[in-house]
């Protein structure tokens, strides 16, 4: 009880980036249209990582949990 899997936490970053997306693309309308002048904004993407196999495969040490994203 109160367990979760990667199901969730994946969803909820799913959600993020529809919500996230439509913003930078009117984001860089205004500066393609010069309705902004903050190039420095202008190269900013939105990127996911999703890392896989945290989980130790046999005893645990100090560097468990980093399987996935070595």
């Amino acid at each position: 009880m109160g367990a979760t899997d990667s199901a969730a936490p994946c969803a909820m970053m799913l959600d993020l980036a529809e919500v996230l997306n439509p913003l930078l693309d009117d984001r860089e309308r205004r500066l393609l249209d010069r309705q902004e002048e903050n190039e420095d904004l202008a190269d900013t993407t939105l990127q996911l990582v999703f890392f896989d196999g945290e989980e130790s495969f046999e005893g645990r040490t100090a560097s468990d949990f980093l399987y996935g994203s070595r």
